[in-house]
C-alpha cells in the first residue's frame, strides 16, 4: 500500500474512532474480557497503541488485519508473554475480576486462558493422547513423591485423567488416533490435535492464532465447523486471528481490525466488510461473504 495513503487512513481513523460500528453481541452475555487503551512498545516502535475493546462469554470473535498490524503481540499480551506499556486487561476468573498484566505466562491455565500458536506446537514425538495430557497435567493434585513412587493415589488419578483425555478425544474426533505418534497425524488434524491439547485445560478463553494456515480449502471447511462445535460444546469464548476473509467472516459472530497498531473497525461481519477504512485498506473492494 502506498505509505502516504496509509498514514492518510489512519489520520482518518484517528479522527473518525468514535464512529467506529460496534455490535454488542448478546445482551446477557457477561463481559469476560476488558482490554482498555492496550499500548505496547519494543524500544521506539509501538506494535499496539492504544486498542480497547471487550469480549463476552460463548462469542466468537476474529481479529483481522495486514502483516505487522499487532495481532499475535496483542495475543501475547493476553496471555502475558510481553508486558504492557500502558493501559490494562481484566479478566473475569472464577474468582473475581483478574488483572492480567499481575500474572505470569504459566497462570493463564489457572484461571482459564488457553492459546494456539501460527505454527503448531505440538509434541510430535509423543502420541496424541499424551499431548492431551500434557495439556491436564495442571489438574495433578498428588505430591511430586507419589508421582516418582507410583503410589496408588497417583495411578487412580492418572487412570482417571486419561478416561478424561479419552472423552475429549472422542468428542473431538480424534480417539481413533489415541495411541499413533502426533508426527503421523495429517497437517489439519495436528492443528486440530494442539485445540484439543488447549481445551484440555478447560479455558473459558481460547485465543487461536492463525488456524487455517497451511490448511487446503476441505481442510479449512472442516475447521469451521470444529471451531462452531467446540464453542458450543464447552461454552467458550473464540478469539482468533486469521488472514483469510472468507473463513473469518463465516463464523465470528465480531470482527476487530488492527491497522499498524490501531483499531480501525469493530463489528459484524457485515458492518466490518462494508467499512471504508477496511474496504480501502484491507480488501481492495467491497465484498460479500454471506
Amino acid at each position: 500500500m502506498n505509505s502516504g495513503l496509509e498514514v492518510q487512513q489512519i489520520k482518518t481513523m484517528e479522527n473518525k474512532e468514535t464512529n467506529l460500528p460496534s455490535s454488542t453481541p448478546e445482551a446477557a452475555s457477561p463481559l469476560l474480557l476488558d482490554a482498555r487503551e492496550v499500548t505496547i512498545r519494543f524500544g521506539g516502535l509501538v506494535a499496539v497503541n492504544k486498542v480497547s475493546f471487550q469480549l463476552h462469554e460463548n462469542e466468537i470473535v476474529g481479529l483481522i488485519g495486514p502483516n505487522g498490524a499487532g495481532k499475535t503481540t496483542l495475543f501475547n499480551a493476553i496471555s502475558a508473554q510481553v508486558p504492557l506499556s500502558e493501559g490494562s486487561l481484566t479478566f473475569r476468573g472464577p474468582e473475581g475480576k483478574i488483572d492480567l498484566t499481575r500474572l505470569q505466562a504459566h497462570d493463564m491455565t489457572r484461571i482459564g486462558i488457553a492459546r494456539t500458536f501460527q505454527n503448531i506446537r505440538i509434541f510430535k514425538r509423543m502420541t496424541v493422547l499424551e499431548n492431551v495430557l500434557v495439556g491436564g497435567h495442571w489438574r495433578y493434585r498428588q505430591p511430586a513423591i507419589s508421582i516418582m513412587l507410583g503410589q496408588r493415589a497417583y495411578r487412580e488419578e492418572e487412570r482417571k485423567r486419561t478416561a478424561e483425555a479419552m472423552e475429549l478425544l472422542e468428542l473431538l474426533g480424534l480417539a481413533r488416533y489415541a495411541h499413533d505418534p502426533a508426527r503421523s497425524l495429517p497437517y489439519g488434524l495436528q492443528r486440530r490435535l494442539e485445540i484439543a491439547r488447549a481445551l484440555a485445560t478447560r479455558p473459558r478463553l481460547l485465543l487461536i492464532d492463525e488456524p487455517s494456515a497451511g490448511m487446503n480449502d476441505q481442510e479449512t471447511m472442516e475447521l469451521v465447523d470444529f471451531i462452531q462445535n467446540i464453542r458450543r460444546q464447552f461454552g467458550l469464548t473464540v478469539f482468533l486471528i486469521e488472514h483469510d476473509m472468507k473463513f473469518v467472516m463465516s463464523f465470528s459472530q465480531r470482527i476487530i481490525v488492527l491497522s499498524s497498531g490501531k483499531k480501525i473497525a469493530e463489528g459484524t461481519p457485515a458492518e466490518v466488510q462494508r467499512h471504508p477504512l477496511v474496504i480501502e485498506a484491507y480488501l481492495g473492494e467491497e465484498m460479500d461473504y454471506a
